[in-house]
């Protein structure tokens, strides 16, 4: 007993590094100092840095003069053997060693004995190491680790900059995430200073904001944008500042602000003589038509725009008005002419690795394949698009390809996949406050319950679906959804009042496309109006319905033989697609 009471108890692990840290020597210490101000991760280029950062340089350098070298790797080879470091067998930089530290509590015990003065000395040597290192301006996050330790060395400014080198890194591989981070804590840095790379960075800073999803943050940056062009009455920034909210807007829906914005951005672009800017902002307000369901003034700005582009030689600018044009040539009717833009805009945007622009391009030439009831083949592209796009990051394209999935189920009869894609659409959409987006998938889902037989589910999508659409003033858009909502509103068997109300929606639907000049959906229309008219036991005795369903069955047939429409996709939806 008297043995047991005088026995010492094991030490705790904090007593244990305690008593580690406090074995180091001189050298150690400040080589485990350093090694912890840089992190978890530590080269042994650095030390070296440090160390000689106090001497007076030799007036003849040596290369056979290497004691410092020499006691720096004796003591790094003592650290490993006593189990404090780690030696990887591969290093980031080459022609150094990389390290780790064996014990996490060990580094922060270290790094919180430092001074806030030593702590600053060692952050500014450690970046002016990095900053020489042959790939740190190559890697968006050891880039961004140079830039940390420009900050805490005192070098806000500089790190400011670093931080914006790091988005654009990060945005260049689509890491939209990681970018937003970068570009975040490179303005703040930056304040009111560097004006150019300020200007370079809002734009890029939404840009990637929109792709995550963040569409009031990315307004704001694009505003911040605009009004620091402004004020230095800077007139082509000014007006990619207006043609980035113009686009910001289309795409959620709000048509009416998109196009104020891009007449702006025209008016600016044309004052200061910026052709690619002219060129873009005329390709920007042809797909704003086509959206409009205008189609004539859709194909001759979009021609326009592909004539000024194809004049500059830019491949991906090229390789969007392709695209576009497919988009309006498709709804036309034209699918040959459709099918050869999109191939071409897909072939470009491979061969110059534009991963969004062949993701979208892969979404229009599944829309393709639906028209012409090849499922299979539609939903296989729409896999791809959807894969490559959730690997970008890109919630708000997400959506469109879910959409359209979701309608191709629909398609199919198989609306219980239908639904589960688009209610992860709609969700997305609600989200992101896009608008037309989610008007589209609440079309869809209205279809999707029709089939299941539950009516009341339907009714209330398409009906949201309606409001929406009208909203965003999206003719097209209504002019389907006014179609489904009359199909369902049909099949309700819910009495006179509804079957005047179904005649009533397919009507609004046959206008608007006799107005916007929409032939596919207009016999598209025509087909389940006439069906309706023939088969409601309400106009079994009407001679004037039946004579006005015969003469749309027959209008509805010319249209779909004239464009080569084949009879199985004679019922389909207004296309969900993208530039």
């Amino acid at each position: 007993l008297d043995r047991l009471t005088s026995a010492k108890l094991p030490m705790t692990i904090d007593d244990d590094v305690t008593a580690r840290v406090a074995a180091l020597d001189g050298d150690e210490k400040q080589l485990l100092e350093l090694a912890s101000a840089r992190g978890s991760v530590f080269w042994r280029g650095g030390f070296l840095a440090l160390h000689r950062s106090s001497l007076e340089a030799p007036e003849f350098w040596s290369p056979e003069d290497t004691e410092d070298v020499d006691r720096m790797d004796e003591v790094l080879s003592d650290l490993v053997e006593r189990d404090y470091i780690l030696k990887l067998p591969d290093s980031t930089f080459p022609a150094t060693d990389e390290y780790i530290f064996k014990h996490n509590k060990e580094r922060v015990a270290i790094a919180q004995r430092m001074s806030a003065a030593v702590a600053l000395r060692y952050h500014q040597s450690i970046a002016d190491w990095m900053e020489h290192q042959s790939n740190v301006y190559s890697n968006e996050e050891y880039c961004a680790m140079l830039a940390d330790h420009q900050d805490l060395g005192g070098g806000a400014f500089e790190a400011g900059l670093t931080f914006l080198r790091a988005g654009n890194l990060a945005r260049a591989v689509y890491a939209s995430a990681k970018a937003s981070e970068y570009y975040e804590k490179g303005l703040a840095l930056l304040g009111e200073r560097a004006v150019g790379p300020r200007l370079e960075a809002l734009h890029n800073y939404g840009d990637v904001l929109q792709l995550t999803g963040r569409i009031d943050d990315a307004l704001a940056a694009y505003g911040e944008m605009r009004s620091l062009a402004y004020r230095l009455d800077l007139g082509g920034k000014g007006g990619a500042a207006h043609n980035r909210i113009g686009r910001l807007y289309r795409e959620i829906g709000s048509l009416d602000d998109a196009s104020q914005h891009f007449n702006t951005a025209l008016a600016l672009f044309q004052s200061v003589g910026d052709v690619r800017g002219v060129a873009s902002t005329i390709d920007d307000i042809g797909k704003l038509h086509w959206m409009k369901g205008e189609y004539d003034l859709a194909l001759r700005e979009l021609r326009e725009g592909l004539t000024r582009r194809q004049k500059l030689g830019d491949r991906r600018s090229i390789a969007v008005s392709l695209n576009n044009l497919g988009l309006v040539l498709q709804d036309s009717g034209d699918f040959k002419s459709a099918l050869s833009a999109f191939e071409q805009a897909l072939k470009i945007r491979r061969e110059i690795g534009d991963l969004i622009g062949v993701v979208l391009t892969l979404n229009n030439q599944g829309k393709v394949f639906q028209a012409l009831r090849d499922f299979e083949q539609a939903l296989k592209l729409f896999g791809e698009a959807r894969d490559q796009i959730r690997e970008i990051g890109d919630r708000n394209r997400l959506a469109l390809i879910l959409t359209n999935m979701g309608e191709t189920y629909d398609s199919m009869s198989q609306p219980n996949k239908a639904i589960d894609v688009l209610q992860q659409a709609e969700e997305l959409c609600d989200e992101l406050g896009d608008k037309l987006g989610l008007a589209e998938a609440l079309r869809g889902l209205g279809k999707a319950y029709m089939l299941q037989g539950d009516l009341v589910r339907a009714r209330d999508s398409i009906g949201r679906a309606v409001d929406l659409f009208a909203s965003v003033r999206s003719k097209v858009h209504l002019g389907t959804a006014l179609r489904t909502l009359g199909e369902i509103t049909a099949a309700g068997g819910w009495g006179a009042a509804h079957t005047k109300s179904a005649r009533e929606y397919y009507a609004r639907s046959v206008a608007i496309f006799e107005q916007t000049g929409n032939e596919v959906e207009l016999a598209r229309t025509y087909k389940v109006y006439s069906r309706f008219l023939k088969t409601e036991p309400e106009f079994a005795d009407d001679d004037a319905a039946r004579a006005e369903a015969d003469q749309m069955q027959a209008r509805a047939e010319e249209i779909f033989q004239r464009l080569s429409i084949s009879v199985a996709d004679r019922s389909g939806a207004h296309p969900v697609q993208g530039q």
